[in-house]
């Protein structure tokens, strides 16, 4: 579960490598105050690669893709990560398209079905 503060870690070549929540895209109720995979979460960038898309102190939507608390499916498996994951979006009509070009990670089916992003299948090339 991440909340505001919290930080991800970003595998793809946009250029940023680290990121920090501040603000989260969803209604906020008394039960539900933190995020999970598949939610859109607005973050500032806090380290980055030079010569890249992205600088530091730049304000990004991010869709969190791996989070590091145990998650379970529904035939009964769990999934978790070793850090929190995260992949820069920018938003075009209603869909969401990614900044990069290539992600480094393995990609959840449940990402792939929601179909959030739209190229989501054709920037991994593994999926767990």
């Amino acid at each position: 579960m991440l909340k505001i503060g919290s930080k991800l870690s970003i595998l793809d070549n946009s250029g940023a490598t680290s990121v920090k929540i501040i603000n989260l895209r969803i209604k906020k109720t008394y039960k539900s105050s933190n995020v999970t995979f598949n939610n859109i979460v607005y973050c500032v960038i806090k380290k980055h690669i030079s010569n890249k898309k992205l600088s530091n102190k730049n304000l990004i939507d991010t869709l969190i893709i791996g989070v590091k608390k145990k998650s379970s499916r529904k035939n009964g498996f769990y999934l978790n990560f070793k850090t929190n994951l995260g992949v820069p979006v920018v938003k075009k009509k209603h869909l969401y398209e990614a900044i990069a070009t290539r992600i480094y990670t393995p990609i959840m089916r449940e990402l792939k079905k929601k179909a959030l992003l739209k190229q989501i299948s054709l920037l991994s090339k593994q999926s767990i």
